[in-house]
């Protein structure tokens, strides 16, 4: 399934954000095992402290195909 996953996760998301369950915009740590290698979260990323948002790991998940991400749309 691969990176053909990352969209449903996306939209799904987008549904429980739309319905009030989930706030894209609330800062998300981001936690040493998100930051998949290869990927954006770990190649700039590689120290403790940093927090996005559920968009802005959206928007890495699928312009980059970033894998932490996506897990870390799918645990919240």
């Amino acid at each position: 399934m691969a990176s053909t996953f990352k969209v449903p996760v996306a939209v799904y998301a987008l549904r429980l954000a739309q319905e009030g369950r989930l706030s894209l915009t609330e800062p998300v740590p981001v936690r040493r095992e998100d930051m998949v290698e290869p990927g954006i979260l770990f190649e700039h990323f590689r120290h403790p402290g940093v927090a996005i948002s559920l968009l802005n790991a959206m928007e890495l998940s699928i312009t980059t195909s970033d894998n932490g991400a996506t897990d870390m749309i799918l645990q919240r």
